[in-house]
């Protein structure tokens, strides 16, 4: 799905074939699909009315393209609103004319426009040939808002400082700080987009913690830390931690003792587990005479 990189890719061709050039034409209710035709009041986010955005947007030239995070802003000349885009999923932006980006999830339709277009627009230079971009998203997760100031209107002025777009770039000690502050695993940290860095993804957190990575982790108390891949995904654990009850944290014993297996509990656990609860006869009483007027076969059984 579009991340970082992606959204970054998608910046760059619309600062190509869009900057300068005036918005001459809005179409709204461009599909295929199941919704062909129609007005899509997901995407287009806010309860926004496609007679507004057409309003707000049309006969306005693009001024600038930027990026923060997994979101990419068009700003636009005068004194509306700007348009924001989210990806989602499956969202993408397309130029007509341009080779689509390749994801590895989905693909977006090289017919133009391409299938599932939620927003068309068609910009002209003076005295230069028009230039088309659609915004098309499938699964419908993708979100296109329109914003007075979006840097300090939400969801842009909720996110983290952006590892490549913030200027000052983010210091690495102002990296390292923020996760030793945060709570939860290295990974959910990374993917919260308001916490420490915005624009991080699953695909980028699982490269960054790969067991490729040699760099050594521990915890304050010095217990080493390791690298493995579980059902597909990367995780953290400590070796010397695994059993729990042999107290030996010197991580000695991380050679002899494998990582667990993901829903099942170590051996050296299964002994220590508590033995189930069983009712006292007293209390099974009334369950059995229960069981025995509905099913007069099972009297003797009972008994017995």
């Amino acid at each position: 799905m579009p991340e970082l990189p992606e959204v970054q890719a998608m910046c760059a061709l619309l600062e190509r074939h869009c900057k300068g050039r005036c918005i001459e034409r809005v179409v709204a209710r461009v599909g295929g699909g199941p919704r062909d035709g129609k007005f899509d009041t997901i995407v287009i986010a806010d309860g926004v009315r496609e007679r507004d955005l057409v309003e707000a947007i049309a006969g306005r030239r693009v001024v600038g393209l930027m990026r923060l995070g997994k979101y990419l802003c068009m700003k636009l000349s005068g004194s509306g609103p700007h348009l924001v885009f989210h990806c989602g999923m499956t969202g993408s932006l397309s130029v007509d004319g341009v080779e689509r980006f390749g994801f590895q999830s989905f693909s977006v339709d090289e017919a133009w426009p391409p299938r599932f277009t939620k927003l068309l627009i068609e910009l002209r230079r003076s005295g230069g040939p028009t230039a088309k971009v659609a915004f098309s998203d499938p699964r419908r997760l993708g979100r296109i808002f329109l914003r007075a100031d979006p840097m300090a209107e939400a969801p842009l002025s909720r996110l983290a400082p952006d590892p490549v777009a913030s200027s000052p770039l983010l210091p690495v000690e102002a990296f390292a700080d923020g996760l030793a502050r945060a709570k939860g695993p290295v990974k959910a940290v990374l993917l919260d987009q308001a916490k420490v860095v915005c624009g991080v993804g699953n695909w980028i957190a699982d490269e960054a913690l790969s067991p490729q990575q040699r760099h050594a982790v521990v915890l304050p108390d010095n217990t080493a830390l390791k690298f493995a891949v579980v059902c597909g995904r990367t995780t953290l654990f400590a070796p010397a931690l695994v059993g729990h009850g042999s107290g030996d944290r010197s991580g000695a014993g991380a050679a002899k003792t494998a990582a667990p297996r993901v829903g099942r509990a170590p051996k050296d656990l299964k002994s220590s587990r508590r033995p189930p609860l069983r009712r006292p006869a007293a209390a099974l009483a009334p369950i059995r005479l229960g069981v025995a007027r509905r099913h007069p076969a099972k009297r003797r059984k009972l008994a017995e």
